[in-house]
């Protein structure tokens, strides 16, 4: 039987007196309930009573302990209702259980004693004793979050919870004690089975509510995390870790900075996704579910995201823009100071203060990508100035004013600004790579997301420029009044073999 180490809530007038076994149901009284209370008033007053020396919430009731009176045969409870003592009813034990319904309620009791002869043989406590019944608290949510299990239940006033689990030995032992409404298990390991329960305690210590004896029971279940996300041609392949306790995954993505949707529900450890945009962003989640898919049975997953690179481009066109982006998010944070050496290198330029740091980040971004490449090469020579690499482009092909062509900008094409909408020779102000776009509903970019060389501006130092992410609007004005002018198309400038 389940037993709750240290669950017997003592009286505070407790004395030495063994407690019996209790009565559930009345004993048939010794006489009609309006005599034995009228009986009791008309009491004369001593100490020559039973004394009640337990009172313990259970689940649905009060149990009311008292010690043994000599020579009783039975005892009689009473309950005071107003200023008059009703009956409750007869043990012929030291105990007797009040069933109750609703909770926060306060009862007064007293106890008498009964002789063989059924008559009354003892006084009884004028003042009787006192009791504030509180039902069982009850543990309303379980949920498995990431790295534990989050127990929840409803917030009650001037209380402090104590949180308990269920051994091996069917023993309950003390888990936590807190003041707040929640509680995280985190040694739960995945696939383990806990039952959990609640019970309320007062300042002193004292536990003042039952406990659920059964109990609520949880199988904790680690949160699954995407592995991979490959492009199969035009698919999207997701991946993940198989988990044994896992019974059905659910697969979420969000396009660009739409809101979440739900994919589809599997068994297996991948999912293919093949509703895509060319040029957009797209992120994935996964969750666990049960076998109906009516319950999550885990966290959702940590967000990974991949870059779709497709429309009507060559596989090895593909291959050159996805591996340039990476390239890309991979330069983000980094100073300015390796893209100067490096352009020095290879231009043999000496640059110092006083150069167009995004430029330099622009030419030594693609370049340093193409020496890692032994299947592609950079026709733009070394170049620090903006309007220089627009211009190297616009010998190549590979050059479209935002304003007067159709171009649609493509992750890893080159991006650059202006005050004025057709620049041509001058007057470019900035430059920097598109990572990714977003599309409205009829496909048309609104905005390109970028990867940049900047000035620090906080810093106020030019060399301490940093590599960082940045968003435009397709062809309106952004900050300063500059606009988007020009498309870089990469593929013209970096040739692939």
């Amino acid at each position: 039987m389940k037993r709750l180490i240290g669950f017997l809530l003592t009286a505070a007038m407790a004395v030495s007196a063994t407690i019996g076994s209790v009565t559930t149901a009345f004993a048939a009284p010794v006489q009609d309930e309006a005599a034995a209370a009228a009986e009791v008033q008309s009491a004369v007053a001593a100490e020559d009573y039973p004394k009640v020396n337990l009172l313990e919430n259970r689940e649905d009731s009060v149990k009311i302990g008292w010690t043994k009176y000599p020579g009783a045969a039975k005892y009689r409870v009473f309950i005071k209702e107003g200023n008059t003592w009703k009956g409750l009813g007869n043990s012929e034990y030291l105990s007797y259980i009040h069933k109750i319904s609703g909770n926060n309620k306060s009862f007064v009791y007293t106890v008498r004693a009964i002789g063989k002869d059924g008559k009354f043989m003892s006084s009884y406590c004028k003042e009787g004793y006192a009791h504030k019944f509180v039902s069982t608290p009850s543990i309303t949510s379980i949920e498995n979050v990431d790295g534990a299990a989050k127990l929840t239940w409803p917030a009650k006033k001037g209380v402090i919870y104590r949180v308990f689990y269920l051994d091996s030995k069917g023993v309950w032992r003390k888990l936590a004690k807190l003041t707040t409404n929640e509680y995280y298990h985190k040694k739960a390991q995945n696939g383990e089975d806990w039952t959990y329960t609640i019970r309320y305690e007062n300042s002193k210590g004292q536990f003042i509510s039952p406990y659920n004896s059964r109990g609520w029971k949880n199988r904790y279940i680690a949160t699954p995390q995407i592995s991979s996300i490959t492009r199969d041609k035009n698919v999207f392949v997701i991946k993940w870790n198989k988990n044994p306790y896992i019974e059905k995954y659910r697969v979420y993505r969000k396009q660009g900075s739409d809101s979440w949707q739900r994919l589809g529900d599997t068994t297996a450890t991948s999912y293919n996704d093949s509703k895509m945009v060319s040029g957009v962003k797209f992120t994935y989640m996964i969750r666990a579910i049960n076998a109906q898919a009516t319950k999550f049975t885990s966290a959702l997953s940590k967000q990974k995201w991949k870059i779709c690179v497709m429309g009507n481009m060559s596989e090895k066109t593909r291959k050159l823009r996805e591996g340039l982006i990476d390239f890309l998010s991979k330069q983000v944070g980094n100073n300015n100071r390796k893209y100067i050496d490096h352009i020095n290198k290879y231009g043999h330029f000496g640059l110092g203060y006083g150069t167009q740091w995004c430029a330099v980040f622009g030419w030594g971004a693609m370049d340093m990508y193409s020496r890692t490449q032994s299947n592609v090469t950079n026709l733009i020579p070394p170049r620090w100035h903006v309007s220089e690499i627009a211009n190297e482009a616009r010998k190549l092909g590979g050059w479209y004013n935002t304003f007067s062509s159709t171009y649609e900008a493509k992750p890893g094409d080159i991006f650059m600004t202006s005050f004025y909408k057709y620049p041509y020779e001058d007057g470019r102000t900035h430059v920097g790579y598109i990572e990714y776009v977003d599309k409205d509903k009829n496909g048309k970019v609104t905005y390109i997301h970028t990867i940049e060389g900047n000035f620090n501006w906080e810093i106020g130092d030019n060399s301490q420029t940093r590599v960082g992410r940045w968003s435009w609007k397709d062809r309106l004005e952004k900050d300063h009044g500059a606009m988007v002018t020009d498309y870089l198309d990469i593929s013209k400038i970096l040739k692939v073999k």
